[in-house]
């Protein structure tokens, strides 16, 4: 896989890149514009340094990604036919490939007279997917498709590789550089301005213990400080380094990414690649594979395999099943916090591992999870409801009409006793 570093229409990262080794360049035309007014003719051999192999993006994503503010149709028309005729045509023979000019917006009448030419230089040309379109067809009848980085995920990562297999296409990423998608999608190249992310976000990356390592601006001291002597062995000013030098930390970039290409390159082709760089040892520990019969051996039938050691994936079906994978899995999170613990240890300092913050957090929050769901309640709910008019209350419908009634006193009881006190007489009227 080949990874043109894009942003070469700026001079000064053309040249820091041809410096450094970095070879594979890539061109936007569409960035190009914005700093040339083409009053003579634009040769690549003039700008770019003879060994350098350059991909000519025409850079129709920005247009593409804010229609709105893009020309009118008579005026893209008019760039089409400049991008075309004006830069792609008189640098032919020094481009590795081109890519189409895919505006949206553009007429697709005007996008067709450009077919047969187009179809003549088809080895170069890569023409663009778009969601929506038969990516077999295309793919099929194109040597050379690419795949805009706002189009792919996970699905559609799948899908490319069975095309690929099937056809033989060469899939170009546009923009594409996340490791997952580029280990999973067997791309002939992709384009990046990821590049240049130190010098325009504050960005530390760099290439340690088999890993490409992208650190953010507010981790960048700790990073440094972690990779310093890395960084001298491999030659670079680390008094530079920490004043955020622009130069020096792109210097890091593209040594990090020329790294991590060699490695996906020798991974594809089976071949562990011996890194100069030793892994570091605050790298999170990697698990020794566990001999399962000898395990079983061990144990007998006392001790049950952890599902993710078992031949089978584990049936989920019954509530002590769902207790036994929580268990389970907080067993995982525990062991993955004390892992943590011993990585921290390594780093001196008194410094602080942020990795394990977040691994207490989650642990902790799967314990209150376990301990809700360990707490026994019973709760009874009974509901009732009534239409229209009736006779008697929602009581008397529930435990029967005389429950309804007012509730009176009982009388008194008769006591003998009392009546041996009541003295006989008549009434005197006057």
């Amino acid at each position: 896989m080949h990874l043109y570093q894009a942003g070469t229409e700026f001079p000064v990262y053309r040249r820091l890149l041809t410096a450094e080794g970095s070879l594979d360049q890539s061109l936007s035309y569409w960035g190009l514009r914005k700093r040339n007014k083409f009053t003579k003719p634009y040769l690549i051999a003039d700008h770019y340094d003879p060994q350098a192999h350059v991909l000519l993006d025409s850079g129709t994503y920005a247009l593409n990604n804010n229609p709105a503010a893009a020309p009118d149709e008579d005026e893209l028309n008019e760039i089409a036919d400049h991008y075309y005729d004006e830069i792609v045509a008189p640098n032919l023979e020094r481009l590795d490939y081109f890519v189409e000019f895919d505006a949206i917006r553009l007429n697709p009448d005007h996008q067709m007279k450009r077919l047969p030419w187009l179809e003549e230089h088809r080895a170069k040309a890569v023409i663009v997917w778009h969601p929506g379109q038969d990516l077999i067809a295309i793919c099929e009848n194109w040597p050379n498709v690419a795949i805009p980085k706002d189009a792919i995920d996970d699905h559609l990562a799948h899908r490319l590789t069975r095309v690929a297999k099937d056809t033989g296409v060469r899939l170009f990423g546009l923009g594409i550089t996340k490791p997952e998608l580029l280990q999973s999608v067997p791309f002939h190249a992709v384009t990046s301005t990821s590049w240049l992310s130190p010098s325009q976000f504050g960005d530390t990356i760099w290439y340690s213990g088999g890993e490409l390592r992208r650190y953010p601006k507010k981790m960048k001291d700790r990073a440094r400080k972690r990779h310093r002597q890395e960084f001298i062995d491999a030659g670079y000013d680390v008094d530079l380094i920490e004043e955020d030098d622009s130069t020096e930390v792109l210097r890091l970039s593209i040594h990090a990414w020329s790294r991590y290409v060699e490695k996906l390159n020798a991974t594809r082709r089976g071949v562990t690649p011996n890194p100069s760089t030793p892994p570091e040892q605050n790298t999170d520990p990697v698990a020794p594979a566990v001999d399962t019969q000898a395990l079983e051996a061990r144990h007998g039938e006392v001790t049950t395999l952890a599902p993710w050691n078992q031949p089978e994936p584990p049936v989920i079906r019954s509530k002590e099943h769902i207790t036994d994978l929580q268990a389970t899995l907080l067993e995982m999170q525990t062991s993955r916090v004390f892992s943590r613990r011993r990585v921290e240890e390594t780093y001196g300092d008194g410094e602080l591992d942020p990795v394990l913050s977040e691994e207490l957090d989650r642990l902790t929050k799967m314990i209150g999870a376990k301990a809700k769901a360990d707490e026994a309640s019973v709760s009874i709910s009974i509901k009732a409801s009534q239409k229209g008019a009736a006779e008697t209350g929602l009581i008397s419908r529930l435990f029967g009409r005389e429950d309804a009634t007012q509730p009176r006193a009982l009388p008194a009881a008769f006591h003998p006793q009392q009546d041996m006190n009541i003295v006989d007489a008549d009434v005197i009227e006057d």
